[in-house]
């Protein structure tokens, strides 16, 4: 449709079919799985957000190895950089949902 939803406000399919677009196409798939997981246990709550995590890498990197022609550099450049930040923020986001669970009465 092109709505700005991308970075910058850009938008179209173009997104979806570039380099990048194996990231945007597992986000889906990766709350999928982390929803999966929302129901359990605190650890795995955070297991469910790690594997999610990980479907985004793979269909990322994996698109992005198609794109450059040369997986190596793609998992230089898609995926090596933004690992460790990325376990952060899952284990933040864990963190805020198990607040927000307690305060709404939830007992897990």
């Amino acid at each position: 449709m092109g709505l700005p939803v991308f970075a910058n406000f850009s938008g179209g399919i173009s997104h979806v079919l570039g380099p990048t677009g194996g990231y945007i196409l597992a986000f889906p798939v990766a709350a999928l799985i982390a929803g999966i997981f929302y129901e359990k246990s605190l650890p795995w709550r955070f297991l469910g957000t790690i594997i999610g995590l990980a479907v985004i890498y793979l269909l990322g990197w994996l698109r992005l190895g198609l794109f450059f022609g040369d997986f190596g550099k793609a998992f230089a450049v898609g995926v090596v950089p933004f690992i460790l930040l990325d376990i952060v923020k899952a284990a933040v986001a864990v963190a805020i949902a198990q607040a927000i669970r307690r305060r709404a009465g939830h007992s897990l």
